[in-house]
Protein backbone atom coordinates (compact mmCIF):
# COMPACT_ATOMS: atom_id res chain seq x y z
CA UNK A 1 0.00 0.00 0.00
CA UNK A 2 1.22 3.48 -0.91
CA UNK A 3 0.09 6.81 0.54
CA UNK A 4 -0.03 10.06 -1.45
CA UNK A 5 -0.36 13.23 0.61
CA UNK A 6 -0.85 16.40 -1.41
CA UNK A 7 -1.53 20.06 -0.89
CA UNK A 8 -4.15 21.53 -3.25
CA UNK A 9 -3.47 25.10 -4.39
CA UNK A 10 -0.21 25.40 -6.29
CA UNK A 11 0.29 21.64 -6.07
CA UNK A 12 -2.38 19.42 -7.67
CA UNK A 13 -4.52 22.35 -8.79
CA UNK A 14 -3.11 24.22 -11.78
CA UNK A 15 -2.80 28.01 -12.09
CA UNK A 16 -6.26 28.13 -13.67
CA UNK A 17 -7.72 26.68 -10.47
CA UNK A 18 -8.62 23.25 -11.80
CA UNK A 19 -7.46 19.65 -12.14
CA UNK A 20 -6.23 18.31 -15.47
CA UNK A 21 -7.73 15.10 -16.84
CA UNK A 22 -4.31 13.48 -16.52
CA UNK A 23 -4.12 14.31 -12.80
CA UNK A 24 -7.69 13.11 -12.19
CA UNK A 25 -7.16 9.83 -14.06
CA UNK A 26 -3.78 9.18 -12.41
CA UNK A 27 -4.98 9.75 -8.84
CA UNK A 28 -8.13 7.68 -9.38
CA UNK A 29 -6.02 4.85 -10.80
CA UNK A 30 -3.68 5.19 -7.79
CA UNK A 31 -6.60 4.66 -5.39
CA UNK A 32 -8.05 1.80 -7.44
CA UNK A 33 -4.84 -0.11 -6.65
CA UNK A 34 -5.71 -0.04 -2.90
CA UNK A 35 -3.54 2.99 -2.21
CA UNK A 36 -4.69 5.94 -0.09
CA UNK A 37 -4.98 9.60 -1.06
CA UNK A 38 -4.82 12.37 1.56
CA UNK A 39 -5.42 16.00 0.61
CA UNK A 40 -4.04 18.58 3.07
CA UNK A 41 -4.94 22.22 2.45
CA UNK A 42 -5.41 25.66 3.91
CA UNK A 43 -8.95 25.51 2.49
CA UNK A 44 -11.98 24.52 4.56
CA UNK A 45 -13.17 20.96 4.10
CA UNK A 46 -16.30 22.22 2.32
CA UNK A 47 -14.18 23.91 -0.33
CA UNK A 48 -12.03 20.79 -0.62
CA UNK A 49 -15.05 18.55 -1.21
CA UNK A 50 -15.60 19.25 -4.94
CA UNK A 51 -11.97 18.34 -5.69
CA UNK A 52 -12.13 15.27 -3.42
CA UNK A 53 -15.22 14.02 -5.25
CA UNK A 54 -13.64 14.66 -8.65
CA UNK A 55 -10.92 12.29 -7.47
CA UNK A 56 -13.52 9.82 -6.09
CA UNK A 57 -12.04 9.99 -2.61
CA UNK A 58 -15.52 9.41 -1.20
CA UNK A 59 -15.57 6.03 -2.97
CA UNK A 60 -12.01 5.03 -2.05
CA UNK A 61 -12.15 6.21 1.59
CA UNK A 62 -9.56 8.98 1.44
CA UNK A 63 -8.85 11.69 4.01
CA UNK A 64 -9.01 15.49 4.05
CA UNK A 65 -6.86 17.69 6.30
CA UNK A 66 -8.34 21.17 6.19
CA UNK A 67 -7.36 24.68 7.38
CA UNK A 68 -3.69 23.74 7.84
CA UNK A 69 -4.52 20.89 10.22
CA UNK A 70 -7.59 22.27 12.02
CA UNK A 71 -9.55 19.10 11.32
CA UNK A 72 -9.48 15.67 9.67
CA UNK A 73 -12.32 14.37 7.49
CA UNK A 74 -12.49 10.61 7.07
CA UNK A 75 -14.53 9.49 4.06
CA UNK A 76 -14.77 5.94 5.41
CA UNK A 77 -17.27 7.03 8.06
CA UNK A 78 -17.95 10.58 6.83
CA UNK A 79 -16.83 12.02 10.15
CA UNK A 80 -14.89 15.23 10.81
CA UNK A 81 -12.53 15.42 13.79
CA UNK A 82 -11.91 19.01 14.94
CA UNK A 83 -8.48 19.34 16.55
CA UNK A 84 -8.47 22.95 17.81
CA UNK A 85 -9.93 26.34 16.94
CA UNK A 86 -8.67 29.68 18.31
CA UNK A 87 -10.92 31.33 20.89
CA UNK A 88 -12.28 34.84 20.52
CA UNK A 89 -9.87 36.34 23.09
CA UNK A 90 -6.92 35.17 20.98
CA UNK A 91 -8.59 36.38 17.78
CA UNK A 92 -9.23 39.86 19.20
CA UNK A 93 -5.63 40.20 20.36
CA UNK A 94 -4.28 39.22 16.94
CA UNK A 95 -6.76 41.43 15.08
CA UNK A 96 -5.98 44.52 17.18
CA UNK A 97 -2.31 44.11 16.32
CA UNK A 98 -2.46 43.26 12.62
CA UNK A 99 -5.13 45.82 11.73
CA UNK A 100 -2.42 48.46 12.18
CA UNK A 101 -0.88 47.18 8.94
CA UNK A 102 -2.15 48.51 5.63
CA UNK A 103 -3.56 45.18 4.50
CA UNK A 104 -6.61 43.00 4.04
CA UNK A 105 -7.56 40.69 6.91
CA UNK A 106 -9.75 37.64 6.31
CA UNK A 107 -11.48 35.47 8.89
CA UNK A 108 -12.15 31.99 7.55
CA UNK A 109 -15.05 29.93 8.87
CA UNK A 110 -16.34 26.59 7.56
CA UNK A 111 -18.65 28.17 4.98
CA UNK A 112 -17.95 31.89 5.33
CA UNK A 113 -15.25 34.51 4.86
CA UNK A 114 -15.42 37.83 6.72
CA UNK A 115 -13.18 40.50 5.19
CA UNK A 116 -11.72 43.57 6.89
CA UNK A 117 -10.09 46.17 4.63
CA UNK A 118 -7.80 49.05 5.49
CA UNK A 119 -8.88 52.37 3.93
CA UNK A 120 -6.19 52.21 1.26
CA UNK A 121 -7.03 48.63 0.25
CA UNK A 122 -10.73 49.45 0.21
CA UNK A 123 -10.18 52.41 -2.11
CA UNK A 124 -7.96 50.30 -4.37
CA UNK A 125 -10.64 47.61 -4.60
CA UNK A 126 -13.35 50.18 -5.34
CA UNK A 127 -11.25 51.30 -8.31
CA UNK A 128 -10.61 47.73 -9.50
CA UNK A 129 -14.28 46.77 -9.16
CA UNK A 130 -15.29 49.79 -11.21
CA UNK A 131 -12.74 49.05 -13.93
CA UNK A 132 -13.83 45.40 -14.10
CA UNK A 133 -17.54 46.35 -13.98
CA UNK A 134 -18.21 43.73 -11.35
CA UNK A 135 -21.75 43.19 -10.01
CA UNK A 136 -22.59 44.54 -6.56
CA UNK A 137 -22.77 41.09 -4.98
CA UNK A 138 -19.26 40.13 -6.14
CA UNK A 139 -17.06 39.39 -3.08
CA UNK A 140 -14.43 41.87 -1.86
CA UNK A 141 -12.07 39.01 -1.01
CA UNK A 142 -8.54 38.66 -2.41
CA UNK A 143 -7.50 35.53 -4.27
CA UNK A 144 -4.31 33.55 -4.77
CA UNK A 145 -3.16 35.71 -7.67
CA UNK A 146 -5.42 38.77 -7.60
CA UNK A 147 -6.89 41.56 -5.50
CA UNK A 148 -10.40 40.23 -6.11
CA UNK A 149 -11.67 36.67 -6.38
CA UNK A 150 -14.95 34.78 -6.08
CA UNK A 151 -14.63 31.80 -3.68
CA UNK A 152 -18.38 31.44 -3.13
CA UNK A 153 -18.22 27.87 -4.47
CA UNK A 154 -16.73 26.87 -1.11
CA UNK A 155 -17.57 29.85 1.09
CA UNK A 156 -21.14 30.88 0.16
CA UNK A 157 -21.28 33.50 2.91
CA UNK A 158 -19.13 36.55 2.07
CA UNK A 159 -19.27 39.65 4.27
CA UNK A 160 -17.15 42.77 4.58
CA UNK A 161 -16.86 43.96 8.19
CA UNK A 162 -15.53 46.95 10.11
CA UNK A 163 -15.07 45.05 13.39
CA UNK A 164 -14.84 41.40 14.45
CA UNK A 165 -17.95 41.81 16.62
CA UNK A 166 -19.86 41.44 13.33
CA UNK A 167 -18.64 37.85 12.87
CA UNK A 168 -21.40 35.31 13.48
CA UNK A 169 -19.51 32.02 12.94
CA UNK A 170 -16.71 30.07 14.63
CA UNK A 171 -13.38 31.17 13.16
CA UNK A 172 -10.97 28.58 11.77
CA UNK A 173 -8.05 30.85 10.87
CA UNK A 174 -7.01 34.44 10.25
CA UNK A 175 -5.31 35.42 7.01
CA UNK A 176 -3.48 38.58 5.90
CA UNK A 177 -3.57 39.38 2.18
CA UNK A 178 -1.43 41.72 0.09
CA UNK A 179 1.22 41.47 -2.62
CA UNK A 180 4.00 38.97 -1.87
CA UNK A 181 6.81 41.40 -1.01
CA UNK A 182 4.61 43.44 1.34
CA UNK A 183 3.52 40.24 3.10
CA UNK A 184 7.13 39.21 3.68
CA UNK A 185 7.66 42.46 5.60
CA UNK A 186 4.38 42.09 7.53
CA UNK A 187 5.14 38.49 8.47
CA UNK A 188 8.58 39.51 9.75
CA UNK A 189 7.09 42.29 11.90
CA UNK A 190 4.56 39.92 13.47
CA UNK A 191 7.19 37.28 14.22
CA UNK A 192 9.68 39.83 15.57
CA UNK A 193 7.05 41.32 17.88
CA UNK A 194 7.32 38.09 19.94
CA UNK A 195 3.69 38.60 21.02
CA UNK A 196 2.49 35.67 18.97
CA UNK A 197 5.00 32.89 19.59
CA UNK A 198 2.13 30.46 20.18
CA UNK A 199 0.94 30.70 16.59
CA UNK A 200 1.97 29.50 13.16
CA UNK A 201 2.42 32.53 10.89
CA UNK A 202 3.00 31.02 7.47
CA UNK A 203 2.54 31.70 3.78
CA UNK A 204 -0.23 29.52 2.34
CA UNK A 205 -0.10 31.20 -1.08
CA UNK A 206 1.84 33.94 -2.85
CA UNK A 207 -0.58 36.60 -1.60
CA UNK A 208 -1.65 35.19 1.75
CA UNK A 209 -0.16 34.58 5.21
CA UNK A 210 -2.20 32.36 7.55
CA UNK A 211 -2.30 32.61 11.33
CA UNK A 212 -3.29 29.48 13.27
CA UNK A 213 -2.57 27.93 16.65
CA UNK A 214 0.83 26.23 16.97
CA UNK A 215 -1.08 23.19 18.28
CA UNK A 216 -2.29 22.46 14.76
CA UNK A 217 -0.38 21.85 11.55
CA UNK A 218 -0.73 19.78 8.42
CA UNK A 219 2.12 17.63 9.70
CA UNK A 220 0.44 16.78 13.02
CA UNK A 221 -2.84 15.93 11.29
CA UNK A 222 -1.17 13.80 8.62
CA UNK A 223 0.95 12.06 11.29
CA UNK A 224 -2.25 11.19 13.17
CA UNK A 225 -3.72 9.60 10.02
CA UNK A 226 -0.52 7.69 9.28
CA UNK A 227 -0.48 6.29 12.82
CA UNK A 228 -3.95 4.83 12.17
CA UNK A 229 -2.97 3.39 8.79
CA UNK A 230 0.53 2.27 9.85
CA UNK A 231 2.12 2.29 6.38
CA UNK A 232 5.75 1.55 5.60
CA UNK A 233 7.32 5.04 5.68
CA UNK A 234 9.14 4.33 2.42
CA UNK A 235 5.74 4.23 0.72
CA UNK A 236 4.55 7.69 1.85
CA UNK A 237 4.83 10.38 -0.85
CA UNK A 238 4.17 14.00 0.15
CA UNK A 239 3.80 17.08 -2.08
CA UNK A 240 3.59 20.80 -1.26
CA UNK A 241 4.55 24.26 -2.43
CA UNK A 242 4.40 26.62 0.54
CA UNK A 243 5.48 27.26 4.15
CA UNK A 244 2.38 25.66 5.62
CA UNK A 245 3.48 22.39 3.95
CA UNK A 246 6.86 22.08 5.70
CA UNK A 247 5.46 20.23 8.73
CA UNK A 248 4.09 17.41 6.56
CA UNK A 249 6.98 17.40 4.07
CA UNK A 250 9.26 16.55 6.99
CA UNK A 251 7.39 13.28 7.62
CA UNK A 252 8.90 11.34 4.72
CA UNK A 253 12.08 11.11 2.70
CA UNK A 254 9.80 10.87 -0.36
CA UNK A 255 8.74 14.52 -0.10
CA UNK A 256 8.54 16.84 -3.07
CA UNK A 257 8.43 20.60 -3.52
CA UNK A 258 6.72 21.71 -6.69
CA UNK A 259 8.91 23.37 -9.31
CA UNK A 260 6.58 26.40 -9.32
CA UNK A 261 7.18 26.94 -5.58
CA UNK A 262 9.16 29.87 -4.21
CA UNK A 263 10.24 27.93 -1.13
CA UNK A 264 13.91 27.88 -0.20
CA UNK A 265 14.87 24.20 -0.45
CA UNK A 266 17.83 24.42 1.94
CA UNK A 267 20.51 21.76 1.39
CA UNK A 268 18.28 20.11 -1.21
CA UNK A 269 16.29 18.60 1.66
CA UNK A 270 13.31 17.81 -0.54
CA UNK A 271 12.93 16.30 -4.00
CA UNK A 272 11.62 18.52 -6.81
CA UNK A 273 8.44 17.63 -8.71
CA UNK A 274 7.41 19.18 -12.03
CA UNK A 275 5.18 22.25 -11.68
CA UNK A 276 1.47 22.16 -10.92
CA UNK A 277 0.83 23.25 -14.52
CA UNK A 278 2.88 20.27 -15.70
CA UNK A 279 0.94 17.70 -13.61
CA UNK A 280 3.88 17.28 -11.25
CA UNK A 281 2.12 15.21 -8.57
CA UNK A 282 0.52 12.91 -11.13
CA UNK A 283 3.79 12.38 -12.98
CA UNK A 284 5.64 11.36 -9.83
CA UNK A 285 2.80 9.05 -8.71
CA UNK A 286 2.49 7.58 -12.18
CA UNK A 287 6.17 6.67 -12.13
CA UNK A 288 6.06 4.71 -8.86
Amino acid sequence: MKICVSDIDGTIVNSLGGLSKYTIDTLIDFQEKDNILILASGRSYLRMMPIAKQLKMDIFNGYLVDVNGLSIYNFKNNERKIIQRMDMTEIKDIFNFIKTFDAEIKFYCDDAIYTYLSDNIYNLKVKIRSEMKLPEDYPWTSGEYSWLADPRDGYPIQKMISDISEIEHEINKIAICHDHETLIAIQEKIINSERFNEYNIQFSGQRQVDITSKNISKGKAVQYILEQIKPDNTNVYIFGDNENDFSMLNLSKNSYIMKNSKLNNKNNKYNIAPSNDDDGVAKIINGL
